[in-house]
């Protein structure tokens, strides 16, 4: 933690919008206000959670803080607040302390696990003997890493206070203080960068300071932040004049946070039911309804509960059934339909019904058996899946990694659906291969050619139908609609900002579709949401043919990668790619940025440390930067 004159130096600074300083801010104090919050919650992680929500808080009343040098107090207030709301819902068995000393988890051997929980044993019940302010004065000493008057200034005492806490702590844990010193100086925030760099991406980023879009969400970034803004403080007025102005900023999102999110997260009720009104709960980004039971906001549970059942059908009583389903056991979900036959129909708490989940499961017998009780072959969930779009599963369940060896395999699964009378869209023609299909849709409706699919899972059958054929290497239907003049870079919502067409052929290794759709104008660099972009993947897979491709149709290389034979920095410079400075000095490749640098003097900015450490070869790239 910093000095007092430091300490107002920042809030001034900070007070005016200097981010960096309130970055400082964070540094400062992260490891003092967690090991604070830890006293307080009896839960590391939880702990965590506190702080980063009081940082941000912080941020946003920062303004209101007429004295500077009170920020100590001040925070510490505000963390208190957001504790008490967990403490006040969560009953921990466990102390403060105890809790904060169990975080770093050991590797053992079983004589020393034996040891280790014995050692365990006796150091709790130790601490049990502490009181919560000797506690306290451990956790914020040494996980803290504060002074004696630093601790003071923050808790509102004097020196001598803690100093006497301590020493009585220190006395009845003498035994166990080395172990104790070793495990709260590794449990400390400013341990990994993570914790920080998390709180500073919960205030305003840089994509929701521009007037112009944000490639991966709707909306304009500006008005992005005054809806998320709006929806914490509950500003219901500001929140329909946004959602009138562009309605689409209902779906917006950064990092995974929604409007919707930001509501629940601040219990505002008739904000979260607006947002629900105008199609919030399609938004498959978190769960509000987890994070509302987590902070014991009961109203506001009740209120999704009620919402997304007349939405979208979901229900506590699709619980049980999709876990006898998910368990494969026919007969258990026979006698839940005997008992209760309006089952079928019951989606769960993410709206899939019991024939979502016999698909995703791939289980035909219970299939039948669902058909044969009146389910929806169609059914549609509110990510707008039908059981069709799901033989290999979604985001929370995963066909390659939940389903069990030894059941049909998804296209088995899909030809079983068909065969039942399951609806096949344009989407699932293209991703399947059905080209007579694909063309008598078309020709039923040309306007299916660039359309985005209603199923927005990430998975097979989203996007438009070219993404589909690419994804399934169907080089005809490919062609097809390429000759009727289907775009390449159609967006998806949240998932491909410039299409993701060619993104599928490069990962499935196609250098002939690959080339064919660069040929008609597809972006070369299509990303794809937390799967990197196509150089990247052509990089992973070592397929020099494909970079150089992508290089010969501009693409840029944004990520670097740890490059393996037959790859290198020097075979890759020759293939055309565009490098940015940040590739340059993560391969610290000095001439070239000299090069870039005298034809070009606008890259010159002193490098952040996050650059200097991604690679000690850096620094030479950096210093110069630095001297230029």
């Amino acid at each position: 933690m910093h000095g007092r004159e430091h300490v107002i130096a920042l809030v001034q600074a900070a007070q005016t919008g200097d981010e960096r300083a309130f970055a400082a801010l964070v540094a400062g104090f992260q490891d003092v206000a967690v090991a604070y919050a830890a006293s307080l919650t009896g839960d590391h992680h939880l702990a965590e959670d506190a702080t980063q929500e009081a940082f941000v808080e912080a941020y946003r009343s920062l303004a209101s803080l007429r004295e500077p040098g009170a920020f100590p107090g001040w925070f510490r207030r505000i963390v208190f607040k957001h504790c008490d709301r967990i403490t006040r819902r969560k009953q921990h068995g466990v102390a403060s302390l105890a809790a904060a000393l169990d975080v770093q988890s050991l590797e053992l051997s079983p004589h020393d696990a034996l040891e280790h929980r014995e050692t365990r044993r006796e150091l709790h019940a130790a601490i049990a003997t502490l009181s919560d302010a000797e506690q306290r004065a451990v956790l914020l000493f040494y996980m803290g890493d504060q002074s004696l008057a630093a601790i003071a200034e923050f808790l509102g005492v004097t020196p001598n206070t803690v100093k006497t806490r301590l020493y009585s702590a220190r006395r009845r844990l003498r035994a166990y203080m080395s172990d104790i010193e070793k495990r709260l100086d590794a449990a400390r925030p400013s341990a990994d960068p993570k914790f920080a760099e998390a709180v500073l991406r919960m205030i305003q980023p840089e994509a929701l300071k521009q007037q112009r879009p944000w490639e991966w969400s709707p909306g304009i970034g500006t008005d992005v932040w005054a809806l998320f803004c709006a929806c914490m403080v509950g500003d219901i007025e500001t929140v329909k004049a946004l959602l009138e102005k562009d309605p689409s900023l209902v779906r917006s999102h950064y990092e995974y946070r929604t409007p919707l999110s930001f509501a629940v997260r601040e219990n505002q009720l008739a904000v979260a039911e607006l947002l629900l009104d105008r199609g919030a709960g399609g938004v498959s980004l978190g769960d509000p309804l987890e994070m509302a039971r987590d902070r014991g906001y009961t109203e506001m549970v009740a209120l999704l509960e009620r919402k997304m059942s007349a939405l979208h059908g979901a229900s506590e009583a699709g619980e049980a059934i999709a876990e006898r389903i998910r368990a494969r056991d026919l007969a258990g979900m026979r006698r839940l339909l005997d008992e209760s036959p309006e089952l079928v129909h019951a989606g769960d708490r993410r709206t899939s019904q019991p024939i979502h989940w016999a698909t995703m499961t791939r289980q035909p017998e219970m299939i039948d058996e669902l058909l044969k009780r009146g389910a929806d072959i169609d059914a549609v969930r509110s990510d707008g899946a039908r059981p069709i779009h799901l033989t290999n599963g979604d985001y929370h369940f995963r066909g390659w990694r939940d389903v069990p060896p030894g059941v049909p395999a998804p296209d088995a699964v899909y030809r079983h659906l068909v065969a039942r009378g399951a609806f096949v869209d344009i989407w699932m023609a293209s991703l399947q291969g059905d080209i007579d299909r694909v063309r008598h849709l078309l020709d039923d409706d040309p306007g299916l050619l660039d359309r985005i699919s209603d199923t927005r899972t990430g998975y097979g059958g989203t996007g438009t139908p070219l993404d589909n054929a690419a994804a399934g290497g169907h080089m005809a239907i490919v062609k097809l609609l390429l000759d009727r003049r289907a775009n390449p870079n159609v967006p998806q919502e949240h998932i491909a900002p410039h299409g993701a067409a060619l993104y599928k052929a490069v990962s499935n290794g196609d250098y002939e579709m690959s080339k064919l759709l660069l040929e008609h104008g597809a972006y070369p660099g299509q990303a794809m949401e937390s799967s990197a972009d196509t150089v990247w993947i052509a990089m992973r897979d070592r397929n020099l043919p494909l970079i150089e491709l992508l290089g010969q149709h501009g693409a840029e290389w944004d990520i670097p990668i740890k490059l393996t034979p037959p790859l290198d920095y020097k075979r890759l410079a020759k293939t055309g790619l565009k490098r940015p400075m940040r590739i340059l000095a993560f391969y610290n490749d000095l001439d070239t940025a000299s090069l870039l640098l005298d034809a070009n003097p606008s890259p010159r900015r002193r490098p952040s440390r996050a650059d200097q450490r991604r690679r000690p070869g850096s620094r030479d790239v950096c210093s110069a930067l630095v001297a230029s």
